[in-house]
């Protein structure tokens, strides 16, 4: 076979991942990407739609993105790049089956004050020699481009007011994954798993007094007429996701094309941040002004007492993932002193 015969097989196989060497700097390429998001979500339109589009931009067209949002091949993207089914995804680390479970960090409280801030503290452990990087993603078969951590959330309820501890004790507060439960255990709630898109039958028919989550994201589920107050003074952690290629689909990029798609993924990775935390600016005012929400401030003996729980709550997260085997002790202590990077 012809050397051009030959390169032009490998750019048909890479969807498949075949297993060949690095395609031609002029072989098209045609990469599966898989995320959970309804198109319209933020962090499809302001994050991964930004990075596919520079990806495009830069390469000239030479790499073409197959896009499947909103679980149409399957729930959980992880398991969708381990096992070959798509090349690129947008993973939600919670909903990865424990397979990153360090990644949980960045949904601790108290260690960030914006998007930006946690999402840069994020990267410098999951790039490429970071210590995430080097204990999760890298065993798991994983090329990060690029992570997004969500503004931090805040305690938000429906009916009562809860500027105290006493005042949340034994109330049902939505979670998702073991930091947030942990979290609204040690502050005295009771944590209730509820997934994202089931966040307003939950707190419509009364599963759950109130939520965890960011102000700004409120609006991809239509949440804001049912609750009424939330609470100032102390972060609660976040979500985050990673935007990640498989190992095997990296290595058969040609080197420039390597170079534009790590670009793309550090472009899309700022502006995501930079775009959600000026939502969260503007949605915090929004729901006071127009939707009559009661923003509370906590007290400094408050703000001294919830601050003491979380870090309870941060401890146990750690000595439990340390009893695992995994570095949980030393990862938070890292995220914790770690300088945002971009």
């Amino acid at each position: 076979m012809s050397r051009t015969g030959a390169l032009l097989g490998l750019a048909a196989a890479l969807t498949m991942l075949s297993g060949a060497g690095p395609a031609s700097a002029q072989t098209k390429v045609k990469l599966k990407l898989v995320h959970g998001y309804p198109e319209t979500h933020f962090l499809w339109q302001q994050g991964g739609k930004v990075f596919v589009d520079a990806v495009t931009e830069a390469t000239r067209g030479q790499v073409e993105f197959e896009v499947y949002p909103a679980n149409q091949l399957g729930k959980e993207q992880f398991s969708a790049l381990s096992t070959n089914l798509a090349e690129v995804g947008l993973i939600t680390p919670a909903n990865a089956g424990g397979k990153l479970s360090l990644t949980s960090v960045t949904e601790l409280p108290g260690l960030y004050q914006s998007s930006c801030e946690a999402t840069g503290k994020f990267w410098a452990l999951a790039k490429e020699g970071g210590l995430l990087n080097e204990s999760e993603y890298k065993p798991n078969r994983l090329h990060v481009i690029y992570v997004a951590t969500v503004p931090p959330y805040s305690l938000m309820t429906i009916s009562k007011e809860t500027a105290t501890l006493d005042a949340l004790k034994g109330l049902k507060i939505r979670v998702a994954g073991s930091a947030m439960n942990k979290t609204v255990t040690a502050l005295g709630g009771t944590p209730v798993q509820v997934a994202g898109a089931e966040m307003y039958d939950a707190l419509s028919r009364g599963t759950v007094d109130g939520t965890i989550y960011s102000r700004m994201a409120l609006n991809a589920y239509k949440l804001e007429p049912l609750l009424k107050y939330s609470v100032d003074g102390i972060r609660l952690g976040s979500g985050s996701v990673v935007m990640a290629v498989s190992e095997r689909a990296w290595k058969a990029l040609p080197d420039d094309l390597k170079k534009a798609v790590a670009a793309a993924g550090l472009k899309a990775q700022r502006h995501l941040c930079e775009y959600q935390d000026a939502q969260e600016a503007k949605a915090s005012r929004d729901l006071v002004e127009k939707n009559g929400w009661k923003m509370v401030t906590l007290p400094p003996e408050q703000v001294k007492l919830w601050g003491a729980r979380v870090a309870e709550a941060n401890k146990a997260w750690a000595v439990e993932l340390d009893g695992s085997g995994r570095k949980g002790t030393q990862l938070l202590d890292a995220f914790t002193k770690a300088n945002p990077e971009f």
